[in-house]
C-alpha cells in the first residue's frame, strides 16, 4: 500500500501479512480506498491515532509523560513501535511520543515473541483475532461472563500444552484429569511429532476460518483448498437447523467460492448450484475440499466436496468463477427506504421455527423490516460473539443467510410455501469484507428467484447477487451421515474395582440418604432438597474433606427412584466441584463403613456383598452381549427432543423395535426439530 499513500495518510498498523491499517484524513483515505475496491473495511476510532493528524498534540503529550517516572518492565516486552523485545527503551519518553504516531508493528512483535501461544488480557478478543494459526485466547469478551471466560481460556491454553497451575486457578481443586485411574488398555493412538504447519507440509496457509491450506496443482494450473468441518471446531454452525438437521448454510459455500476465486485470481462467482446438503453430525469431523480449475476463457471451475472418514466424499457446489466484476452495488444511503411500510420483525423466528428453520443466536441476525411494493428491505447485524470472525470471512456466513430470512414463509407471506434452502447462486461479486452489520434489499425476479443488494450502515456496497434460487427440502434429504464410529454401541457396565482404587483412607465426611414414606413424588421432591442443602453446606465451608452422599438401591436393576434422583443431582455438583464429592451405593440394610468408604478414590462407586464395583464403559459386542430386548414397554428418553436424544430415539425404533416411545426435554413440544422427530 506504501505507493498508494499521500503525505496526508500513514499506515497506522501492520497486524499480518494481508491486514494493514491506513489512517489520515477522511477525503485522503477514501481516496485510496475505492483504487482497492472490495478489500478493506473502515474501523471506527474516536481520532485518527498514528497519523499527521495527531501532530498537534505531541508537544502537550510528551511535555506530560516527562512529567512520570518511567521504569524498565519487569518481564519480558516487545515494542509495538519497534516490533522487538526492548527494555530501556520503555523509559524514554520521546517513546511514547513515538508511540503515538508512529505504526503499530503488531505483526512484527507477534514474530518477535518466538511463542507458541497467546493469551489476550484486555477488555475483549480484539487482537486475538489477528495471531493467524497460532493457539490463542482472550480472557474477556465483551458481553460474556467474566469468570466462564477466563476459566475458558486459561482451559484452551492447557489444552495446548501450557502448564497450568490448577490449585492456584479453581480453589480446592486437588486432582488431575482424568478423574480416575484408566485401566491399562488404549483407545487412542500415541502422539507423534509431525509438522503441523502449512509451510512443513509443502502447501500454504489459506487464512479464512473454515480451510487450513492452499496450494497449486501441476500441470493444468489449478489450485486446492483444505480444512475441516465439525461442530468441535466451527460451534455457531451448530445454530443453524433446517427440519431437525444441523445444516451448513448455502452462504457459507458461498464465502468458500468467493475465498478461493480471489485467492485464484478469479473473485467474481458467476455461478454456484448446490448439491446434496451439507449435514454436520453431532460428532465427527469432515475433511473439506475446495478445488479452483484451469482457466478456460477467463472462466475457472469450483467445486467444494466433503469427505468421510470411511473414505467416501460427496460434492456439494459447483459453479464458475470470473475474473470480470459485476456491476457496482446499489447505494443504501437513503434509509429506511422512502415509502416503504415497516414489517414487524419482534417474533420473526418464533415463526419461522414452525416452518422448520431452528435458528440459534448466532444466526438470528434480522433486526428491521420494511416492504415497498414487491421489494423487501431489512437490516440484519451479527451477534457480538461472531466480531471476531467476522474480518477472516469475505462476509460471515451468519450475516449472509440473515439476509434472506426476512422473505422466509410465515413472515412477510407465502405461509403456504415448503421449507427451501437456496439451490443457485449468480453474479455473486464482493465489495467490502468484514462487515458486522448489514443494509438489505430483496427484490424478486421471478418465481422463487430473488437479487440480492448488501450495504454497510452508510450505504456503502458490500455485495451483490444477481439471482438466488431456492428449493424445497424434505427431512428425507438431510437425513444425517453415518456416524465415523463406526456403528458401535457402548454401555456403562458395573466391574470389580482395581486394587488400585482403594487404598489409605481420604479424609471424609458422610451424608446417609433414606428414603422417607409416602407417594413417590413427594419423597422424590423430599430427599432430593435434602441433598442438595447438604452438598451446598459441604460446598460453602470449603473444606479439605470428601463429602460421601451414601444412597442404597439407587443404581441397582431394580432402583429406588427417589435414590436414583440423587445421582442425577450429585452428578450435576460433581461436575461442578471436581473432587470435592462422592457417591457411593450400597445395598439395602448394609452397615455405613466410614472408614472403607474413605478408602475409594472413585467419584463413583458401588459396594454388593463387601465386593466394589465402579461404572466402565464397555462396547456391547465386545462384551459379548446382544442389544437390550425392551419388549412391549414404554422406552423413556430424557433429552429425547435435543440432538443426541433425537438419534437416540430413531436407533430405538430402527434397530431395536421400539413402537412406544416417551421424549421428555427441558423445552418440551416446543424444542427445535421436536414436531418433525413425532412425525418421524
Amino acid at each position: 500500500v506504501v505507493p498508494l499513500l499521500s503525505g496526508e495518510v500513514s499506515v497506522a498498523a501492520v497486524n499480518g501479512p494481508q491486514s494493514v491499517v491506513l489512517s489520515g484524513p477522511k477525503k485522503a483515505v477514501e481516496k485510496i480506498r475505492r483504487r482497492v475496491p472490495g478489500r478493506t473495511k473502515t474501523l471506527k476510532v474516536s481520532h485518527a491515532f498514528h497519523s499527521a493528524l495527531m501532530d498537534p498534540m505531541l508537544d502537550d503529550f510528551a511535555a506530560v509523560v516527562g512529567g512520570l517516572t518511567l521504569n524498565p518492565p519487569v518481564l519480558p516486552l516487545v515494542s509495538n513501535v519497534t516490533g522487538r523485545a526492548e527494555t530501556d527503551l520503555f523509559t524514554d519518553p520521546r517513546y511514547w511520543v513515538r508511540h503515538v504516531r508512529e505504526a503499530v508493528r503488531f505483526h512484527d512483535g507477534l514474530a518477535a515473541t518466538g511463542a507458541a501461544r497467546f493469551l489476550e488480557v484486555g477488555p475483549d478478543a480484539v487482537l486475538t483475532a489477528m495471531t493467524g494459526d497460532r493457539t490463542a485466547a482472550a480472557a474477556l469478551r465483551k458481553g460474556r461472563d467474566e469468570v466462564t471466560t477466563l476459566l475458558s481460556s486459561v482451559g484452551r491454553m492447557w489444552a495446548a500444552g501450557q502448564h497450568v497451575d490448577w490449585t492456584a486457578v479453581v480453589r480446592g481443586a486437588r486432582t488431575e484429569l482424568p478423574t480416575y485411574p484408566f485401566q491399562r488398555k488404549r483407545f487412542w493412538v500415541d502422539a507423534t511429532t509431525g509438522a503441523t504447519d502449512p509451510a512443513a507440509l509443502g502447501v500454504g496457509p489459506a487464512d479464512h476460518p473454515l480451510l487450513r491450506t492452499a496450494t497449486d496443482l501441476p500441470g493444468a494450473g489449478g489450485r486446492l483448498f483444505t480444512g475441516r468441518l465439525s461442530l468441535d471446531e466451527q460451534p455457531w454452525l451448530a445454530d443453524h437447523a433446517v427440519l431437525g438437521a444441523t445444516l451448513a448454510p448455502g452462504s457459507a459455500l458461498v464465502d468458500l467460492a468467493l475465498h478461493a476465486g480471489a485467492a485464484s485470481g478469479v473473485p467474481h462467482l458467476e455461478e454456484l448450484t448446490l448439491g446434496a446438503p451439507l449435514v454436520l453430525a453431532p460428532s465427527g469431523a469432515l475433511a473439506l475440499q475446495v478445488a479452483v480449475g484451469p482457466d478456460e476463457d477467463g472462466r475457472r471451475a469450483v467445486t467444494i466436496h466433503t469427505g468421510h472418514e470411511d473414505g467416501t466424499w460427496a460434492r456439494h457446489a459447483s459453479g464458475f468463477l470470473t475474473a470480470t466484476p459485476a456491476p457496482a452495488g446499489a447505494d443504501l444511503a437513503a434509509w429506511p427506504p422512502p415509502g416503504a411500510q415497516p414489517v414487524d420483525v419482534s417474533g420473526a423466528y418464533p415463526a419461522v421455527a414452525e416452518r422448520g428453520y431452528h435458528y440459534g443466536p448466532v444466526f438470528q441476525g434480522l433486526r428491521a423490516a420494511w416492504r415497498a411494493g414487491d421489494d423487501i428491505y431489512a437490516e440484519v447485524a451479527l451477534p457480538e460473539q461472531a466480531h471476531a470472525d467476522a474480518a477472516r470471512f469475505g462476509l460471515h456466513p451468519a450475516l449472509l443467510d440473515a439476509t434472506m430470512h426476512a422473505t422466509l414463509p410465515g413472515l412477510l407471506g407465502g405461509e403456504d410455501a415448503a421449507t427451501a434452502i437456496p439451490f443457485a447462486w449468480n453474479h455473486v461479486t464482493l465489495h467490502a469484507i468484514g462487515a458486522t452489520a448489514l443494509r438489505v434489499r430483496v427484490r424478486r425476479t421471478g418465481g422463487d428467484a430473488m437479487a440480492l443488494e448488501l450495504a454497510d450502515v452508510a450505504g456503502h456496497p458490500v455485495m451483490s447477487v444477481g439471482g438466488m434460487v431456492g428449493r424445497p427440502v424434505s427431512p428425507d434429504q438431510l437425513a444425517a451421515p453415518a456416524s465415523p464410529v463406526g456403528g458401535a454401541l457402548y454401555e456403562v457396565r458395573w466391574r470389580p474395582a482395581p486394587a488400585s482404587v482403594s487404598g489409605g483412607a481420604l479424609p471424609s465426611v458422610v451424608h446417609e440418604c433414606v428414603t422417607p414414606d409416602g407417594d413417590v413424588p413427594a419423597v422424590t421432591r423430599a430427599l432430593t432438597h435434602e441433598v442438595l442443602a447438604a452438598v451446598q453446606h459441604h460446598l460453602a465451608a470449603d473444606t479439605a474433606e470428601r463429602l460421601i452422599v451414601v444412597t442404597r438401591n439407587a443404581v441397582a436393576e431394580s432402583p429406588d427412584v427417589a435414590q436414583a434422583a440423587v445421582w442425577g443431582l450429585v452428578r450435576a455438583a460433581q461436575a461442578e466441584n471436581p473432587g470435592r464429592i462422592v457417591l457411593a451405593d450400597l445395598d439395602t440394610g448394609a452397615a455405613v463403613d466410614v472408614a472403607a468408604l474413605s478408602a475409594v478414590d472413585e467419584a463413583e462407586f458401588a459396594v454388593r456383598d463387601g465386593a466394589v464395583l465402579v461404572p466402565r464403559l464397555e462396547n456391547v459386542a465386545e462384551a459379548g452381549a446382544e442389544p437390550p430386548d425392551f419388549g412391549d414397554g414404554t422406552v423413556l428418553v430424557t433429552g429425547g427432543t435435543g440432538g443426541i436424544g433425537a438419534v437416540v430415539a430413531r436407533h430405538l425404533v430402527a434397530e431395536c423395535g421400539v413402537r412406544d416411545l416417551l421424549l421428555t426435554g427441558r423445552r418440551g413440544p416446543q424444542a427445535p426439530g421436536a414436531g418433525e422427530l413425532v412425525e418421524e
